[in-house]
């Protein structure tokens, strides 16, 4: 069985309602008492996923670890060793895990979704991102960068402040880490809109005046794959590809963080790197605290779906 800890009020925020009432377990746990909170801000438009040729076959493909799999699926599996830790962790190519910061999870394409508030039950964050999907109604497409920093970043000043009252966790910095394909593309019936119109340069510096750092991880490869592995030049199956990065660049440097291009499956797990040595958290203290214990057979979606905005446990 899975066991899902659910803090009372007096404790923390609560993670899971409990609509039949039962009387739950108290037992007494070790958590982070402090670290970093960490947004995950990914990419989910059309051009993250696979396309018919006029032969049939899918292209789009990308490689990591010599496997053709498509951008989408190679950011999933990068972001869970990220969060999780992998056997390499004693290496140079692996992950520690985050075991003791906050993680949460937006992805955008028209519009930014909040796919896993920010917490440290890091097992359902994990399974969040399992279930991910690029977009496949038209309608719902589009790369609104700014729209999903904005959201984004007033989460990020809500769970703060929401931890500072509960004094259930102190956020030593905020980062987030925003993966996309491709530049801001606007549709023109939403233009006139201020929040989804809204440049990443503007946000960034909502999140400057925050103290919020912007890492931007841009996916352009240098050779798209078919299925059967043959090699093409982007460009000559793309129209837009060579498009600009300046603001994604702009942004993030006028946070204090940085930008990356990312070239192919291997070379993105590298940034994954670089930013997980740049902003480590220190040997965290722990609490002891008490908390109400459900078991249960399995978490599905509609469980998830429960959490609240901060998730402290």
């Amino acid at each position: 069985t899975t066991e899902i800890y659910t803090l009372s009020l007096h404790d923390a925020l609560p993670i899971f309602q409990n609509p039949e009432n039962k009387k739950p377990e108290r037992q007494k746990v070790q958590v982070p008492a402090e670290g970093i909170s960490i947004q995950l801000v990914i990419d989910r438009s059309g051009s993250m996923g696979l396309f018919p040729m006029n032969n049939g076959l899918r292209i789009n493909y990308v490689k990591y670890d010599n496997e053709l799999m498509s951008k989408f699926d190679v950011v999933k599996i990068i972001s869970k060793q990220f969060i999780a830790g992998n056997e390499n962790q004693k290496s140079n190519n692996g992950f520690a895990g985050r075991w003791s910061d906050l993680i949460g999870l937006y992805t955008f394409a028209r519009a930014p979704f909040i796919a896993c508030p920010l917490t440290l039950r890091h097992d359902l964050l994990l399974n969040y991102i399992s279930q991910l999907e690029v977009v496949r109604d038209r309608n719902e497409d589009g790369t609104y960068i700014g729209y999903a920093l904005e959201r984004v970043i007033l989460q990020i000043i809500d769970t703060r402040s929401k931890a500072k009252e509960s004094d259930a966790y102190n956020i030593k910095s905020s980062i987030i880490v925003l993966i996309t394909d491709g530049e801001q593309a606007i549709r023109q019936e939403d233009s006139d809109d201020r929040h989804k119109s809204l440049l990443p340069t503007e946000v960034a510096k909502i999140a400057k005046e925050n103290g919020v750092k912007i890492y931007s991880i841009v996916i352009k490869p240098q050779v798209i794959y078919d299925e059967n592995g043959t090699a093409y030049p982007p460009n000559r199956v793309f129209q837009n590809a060579d498009f600009s990065t300046d603001e994604v660049r702009e942004a993030a440097e006028l946070t204090g963080g940085k930008c990356y291009i990312a070239k192919d499956g291997n070379h993105l797990a590298e940034i994954y790197q670089e930013i997980d040595q740049l902003e480590k958290s220190k040997l965290p203290s722990k609490k002891e605290i008490e908390v109400h214990v459900e078991k249960e057979n399995k978490i599905n979606k509609k469980e998830v779906e429960k959490i609240e905005l901060f998730l402290p446990f």
